[in-house]
């Protein structure tokens, strides 16, 4: 029957007030409760309520009111001139997961030593702990930074340290990158110490002929050497700057570290014309004869035998980085494609008409002096549009598309090819570096150019280098 306004429920009914009665209606709130039971269901389902996204907010209104708080910081900085404290009152079990302030062993307070700078920042790197949200600005972001690492909170000293890849390329001097890799080798900061390090091996040019050049660590100047990354005009660079930086430090480096640090040149990969100079024109030649003359043999046989006889030898070892050459951006190289001039266009026959950036370069087999006389004709395109993909037998992922060909197989038992690409930002320094897969090398994801440091207006040139190895 229909309800109206007026009307009576029917005794017994679910509206009949004295039918709910726990005692003497038991069957009915049975029934009621079966008849959310969808028939054929396995049992109750589950739904989500989830109201967490005004948490954060919350815990900061209890961190700005203080209410209930059991536990007093008081952070300090002294100097020779006065003595600055900061005081806050905060809850021991937000501050429990973070042993430096010692909650857990019934403790009322706490006193923390800080620098001046840093002071500052303080209350904001607490409310943090509570809230899980912070706005982090260039000047305080290492402020930031090592408070959560001194104090344990390590999402936010990985997040924070991410943040200096924006930062690194800023300073030309390249003091503040010395000053950022000191600061993480001091905290133990692994992922900012491979930021610093990377970025300085990639824009090892610049850094050698910059102010901070001669303030380089013996360690740091090793760490870059140790590296197959770094990016320099061709191995004979490499022996220079370390010579120079060598002679800048005067008498205070010992022998055994110049000698360490020369050790670490890969001799093989300086070219052949080079090493016939050294012994005249080596600053270092008459100091560490014996290094050098056994390094220009090792050289030497390398450029004059095939590397299969050099590997038959018994004290040859595969793990050699010797025989491993860096990213060599010098003539033959290399070749730079800059998309924002008016780089030559390729046209295409008839009915299609488009066109793509492109250039072509010529290079050895390999830098080794056997095969000089065997060359290698190689084409480098930005593939700007699926037409262009196309017109060059390909189906793009994504676009703009590096591509760097070989135009014939070479020696592919013998030499293997590891070709990368260079992103030069505004063609002042190297924002990423990656690898050719099949010959192709994605300038952007998803509409994206993915760069370890990020360019401003990204306005990028592309510079494609070759990269022979020995199989």
């Amino acid at each position: 029957a229909g309800f109206y306004k007026g009307a009576k429920p029917e005794p017994g009914s679910f509206l009949d007030p004295g039918a709910i009665k726990l005692e003497g209606n038991a069957r009915f709130l049975h029934s009621c409760i079966d008849s959310f039971v969808v028939p054929g269901s396995t049992g109750d389902s589950t739904h989500s309520l989830d109201h967490s996204s005004g948490l954060s907010e919350a815990m900061g209104r209890i961190f700005d009111s203080a209410d209930a708080c059991d536990f007093l910081i008081v952070a300090r900085t002294e100097d020779s001139s006065e003595t600055v404290s900061q005081t806050i009152c905060a809850h021991k079990v937000i501050l429990l997961p973070f042993r430096p302030f010692n909650v857990s062993k019934g403790a009322e307070s706490i006193t923390i030593s800080i620098s001046r700078p840093c002071l500052q920042h303080f209350t904001t790197f607490i409310r943090y702990l509570y809230t899980r949200e912070v706005n982090v600005t260039t000047s305080s972001l290492r402020c930031i930074h090592w408070m959560a690492s001194h104090f344990g909170a390590k999402r936010l000293m990985e997040d924070a340290g991410r943040l200096f890849t924006e930062v690194l390329p800023e300073d030309r001097s390249f003091k503040v990158q010395l000053s950022l890799y000191d600061y993480a080798t001091e905290t133990g900061d692994l992922l900012l110490q491979e930021n610093c390090l990377r970025y300085l091996a990639w824009n090892y040019h610049n850094l050698t002929t910059s102010p901070a050049w001669t303030q380089l660590s013996v360690q740091l100047l090793k760490s870059l050497l140790l590296r197959a990354d770094l990016v320099a005009p061709d191995e004979y660079f490499v022996l220079q700057s370390v010579e120079s930086w060598i002679t800048d430090q005067g008498n205070s480096t010992t022998l055994e570290t110049q000698a360490k640090l020369l050790s670490h040149v890969r001799f093989p990969m300086i070219p052949a014309e080079r090493l016939h100079d050294l012994e005249s024109s080596s600053p270092l030649y008459s100091a560490h004869r014996g290094l050098y003359q056994e390094k220009m043999l090792k050289a030497l046989q390398f450029n004059v035998l095939l590397f299969s006889k050099i590997q038959a030898s018994p004290a040859f070892n595969k793990e050699d980085a010797d025989y491993q050459s860096r990213i060599y951006t010098g003539g033959p190289w290399s070749t730079v494609l800059d998309p924002s001039k008016d780089q030559q266009p390729v046209y295409f026959a008839p009915p299609i008409r488009r066109e793509s950036y492109a250039a072509s370069l010529e290079t050895p087999v390999h830098n080794s002096l056997i095969f000089q006389k065997d060359k290698v004709q190689w084409r480098a395109n930005i593939l700007q549009t699926q037409q262009d993909c196309s017109n060059e037998g390909l189906v793009c992922d994504s676009l703009p598309m590096a591509r760097l060909r070989a135009q014939r197989s070479v020696f592919q038992d013998k030499v293997s090819f590891r070709n990368r690409l260079l992103l030069m930002c505004r063609g002042s320094y190297v924002a990423q570096v990656q690898d050719f897969k099949n010959d192709v090398s994605p300038v952007k994801v998803n509409g994206t150019y993915v760069v370890s440091y990020p360019c401003p207006g990204d306005q990028y040139t592309f510079q494609f280098v070759v990269r022979p190895q020995y199989v």
